[in-house]
């Protein structure tokens, strides 16, 4: 027992130290005005609240906010203002700078910014399956709804009290989950009302978004990850 405290121990301050490193790192990008920079190269920031609360910097965090408020948050709750480019975020990562942006801002207790994010956010997810769509402009039923966007709405879903959406994300993952062909060795990650599981990979997109390989460590682990986290 003493040695499996002992190494339990070990892990956590390793995992402390890691954190702490990350936390010094954003600080070190952090402007003046709370920016995260260099803001004009499309930086993505809507995850440094989530991440400076829980590494301990409340006010750090706050003053973030407080920029995007400021500069990139729409009155429908959209992240877009003009301060950062967009990078084309939305055809590939449709909701998940407002999602993210939703989960750090209720911690901090900025519920105004939590609900309205979320309700931009949640105008893309599939009534019919649970699942998000990838691509902003593109919601029709054979269009694609990928696991990690669906599995980050459902965390932000449970934070800000959208249970029902939360619990379709939920049912999304199930469906997701019981149509797979290859498992353990493949994961398929994107599923269409119209045509369900999507097991081939459609000429000129990355085949790493449709597909996580258990054998291959060059991959897109977030949505398995976030699938668990979610979970």
């Amino acid at each position: 027992m003493i040695t499996v405290k002992t190494g339990l121990a070990s892990k956590v301050r390793s995992y402390q130290e890691s954190r702490r490193k990350g936390v010094e790192f954003l600080l070190d990008q952090m402007n003046p005005d709370g920016s995260i920079g260099p803001v004009d190269k499309g930086v993505f920031y809507s995850r440094v609240p989530w991440a400076f609360t829980l590494g301990g910097e409340t006010g750090h965090a706050m003053r973030v906010t407080e920029w995007i408020r400021r500069h990139m948050l729409t009155p429908e709750g959209e992240v877009a203002g003009n301060a950062s480019p967009n990078a084309g975020m939305n055809r590939g990562a449709n909701t998940y700078a407002e999602t993210c942006l939703a989960y750090g801002a209720q911690l901090l207790r900025q519920y105004d910014i939590a609900r309205r994010t979320m309700r931009n956010a949640l105008r893309f997810q599939d009534p019919v399956t649970g699942g998000v769509y990838q691509d902003r402009e593109r919601t029709g039923p054979n269009d694609p709804q990928i696991l990690y966007l669906t599995c980050q709405l459902g965390m932000s879903a449970l934070m800000t009290g959208y249970r029902a959406e939360a619990e379709a994300a939920g049912h999304f993952l199930k469906r997701l989950w019981a149509a797979q062909p290859e498992l353990p060795e493949r994961l398929y990650t994107i599923y269409t009302r119209g045509g369900g599981l999507a097991i081939e990979v459609p000429a000129g997109t990355d085949r790493r978004h449709y597909v996580n390989e258990s054998q291959d460590v060059q991959q897109m682990h977030y949505n398995g990850g976030m699938a668990a986290a979610f979970l």
